[in-house]
């Protein structure tokens, strides 16, 4: 592993531990390119967060935007995760689409941060999640249908994610879900259980895309029969259980 990804590793190690842990459960040949795509994706959530002024996060989106664009046009960007995502846009059938809705969906984050209704809230996590998982997907040569059945599939792992963030975001002054209640909590907590179980088990190799949601079936599970887990940031078990868990899993 060459010296570039060893520090994407190490990134996402420290502000992605779920994410690193799933890379590093897959086999040897995938774990470059989902460091990449995961390390990208680090890249992105995270300028909502970075500045309290707008304009400036816009610009940090504006510029991954540039990034992807030039990339699919052949020019590549001096940047510690831009250069590697750049040259994996290169050489892997990775829709520009996919890319541009998961920069784009985080304008949310930066000028609404609230939602609408159950349907707002389902398409911002399909946008992020779901898109992140077709990205991964496609970086690893999976087929078009299995980039599908993932993305579907990590709409559910995503609002778990959400849901186990509850406390987080709204430190970040974020209305998480769009009500406040144990019955909003079931509602979406349903719905991204419902993603999950419609697609079922995932192909090889679309299945690696989804490793860091190995948890999720539990967390929302938990969620549906004690909505007050959530408003008490109790739905996640210990790392020592969870690294069980997706030991298991391979």
């Amino acid at each position: 592993m060459s010296k570039t990804i060893q520090n994407l590793a190490e990134t996402l190690r420290t502000h992605d531990a779920d994410r690193f842990f799933a890379v590093m459960s897959a086999p040897a040949r995938h774990r470059a390119t989902l460091f990449t795509v995961y390390a990208f994706n680090l890249e992105i959530a995270r300028i909502p967060y970075l500045t309290v002024e707008p304009l400036i996060a816009e610009m940090r989106l504006q510029f991954w935007r540039d990034v992807v664009e030039e990339a699919y046009q052949g020019k590549i960007r001096a940047h510690e995760v831009a250069d590697p995502f750049g040259q994996l846009l290169q050489g892997s059938s990775i829709a520009k689409e996919d890319c541009m809705r998961l920069i784009d969906a985080r304008r949310w984050d930066i000028h609404e941060k609230r939602f609408s209704d159950p349907e707002a809230f389902e398409n911002y996590i399909e946008n992020t999640a779901g898109a992140l998982a077709r990205i991964a997907a496609a970086a690893i040569g999976a087929d078009d249908l299995q980039r599908s059945r993932a993305c579907v599939s990590a709409i559910g792992g995503g609002v778990a994610r959400w849901l186990t963030s509850y406390n987080d975001l709204k430190v970040h002054r974020i209305e998480p879900l769009p009500g406040e209640s144990d019955q909003s909590i079931r509602t979406v907590a349903k719905m991204g259980l419902r993603h999950i179980q419609t697609v079922g088990r995932v192909k090889k190799p679309a299945c690696y895309a989804l490793r860091a949601d190995w948890m999720a079936t539990q967390i929302l599970k938990s969620a549906i029969r004690n909505p007050k887990r959530v408003f008490e940031g109790r739905l996640e078990t210990s790392d020592a259980v969870k690294k069980l868990r997706l030991l298991i899993a391979r």
